[in-house]
């Protein structure tokens, strides 16, 4: 069995073009291999932006998506991630001076990210329908966000990862589910009616090893 996504800590600001504050969950670091994925949560679209690490892992953009109101935006590193310690010194950088939330996942058992899906819209009922899961594809994760709620009760097809998202007037919750295929539709609810978006995200497993040890990787979206 895949261990379960955990979120590992957060950054944020009030307000500026580069920060380094972060502050971790516990003891919790990304491990070694396992996938590292950034989420940032905005009022607007950061532009552009880059995220650095201590680990010199590479952050790249996979996924964005925005309602009137609250942005989100999904970095992820390469396979095979790079350990981060309790420190992990990490630099982000936009191009739009706002208040910005960043919380960070590790995701074992994962290589690549082979689809995006996005929806959008107003009410208390929260869906999104991967139509095509890619047939490699055996995890999936969702993010349902908005500027003004959270869920108020469990997913339907999905598990929480951790618990409410909060910060620089923005809300947003994290679920997974494996043995995905065919298709998936996560739902979740809200207690009253609110402009929501969401992203899907389908993962694909590690590479097999070859014979001298090495993992042969031919990669997923760039």
């Amino acid at each position: 069995m895949t261990a379960a996504p955990y979120q590992f800590g957060y950054g944020s600001t009030a307000g500026a073009l580069s920060w380094t504050s972060w502050t971790n969950y516990g003891n919790n670091v990304l491990n070694t291999n396992d996938m590292g994925l950034m989420i940032v949560q905005s009022a607007a679209s950061p532009g552009t932006m880059t995220i650095t690490d201590n680990a010199g892992n590479k952050w790249t953009q996979i996924a964005s998506y925005a309602v009137t109101g609250s942005s989100f935006v999904i970095f992820t590193t390469q396979y095979p991630g790079q350990y981060l310690s309790g420190s992990p010194g990490f630099t982000f950088t936009t191009s739009v001076n706002q208040a910005y939330a960043v919380t960070g996942y590790g995701i074992p058992g994962v290589a690549t990210t082979d689809s995006v899906t996005t929806a959008t819209a107003t009410g208390t009922a929260l869906s999104i329908t991967v139509s095509s899961v890619p047939s490699q594809d055996f995890r999936g994760m969702v993010f349902f966000f908005s500027a003004t709620k959270n869920i108020n009760a469990g997913y339907t097809n999905a598990t929480a990862v951790s618990g409410n998202n909060s910060g620089a007037s923005q809300r947003s919750n994290v679920g997974y589910k494996d043995s995905i295929s065919g298709s998936w539709t996560p739902s979740a609810t809200y207690s009253s009616s609110a402009l929501w978006g969401a992203i899907a995200l389908t993962m694909g497993p590690l590479p097999p090893a070859a014979p001298d040890g090495f993992s042969c990787f031919f990669g997923g979206l760039s």
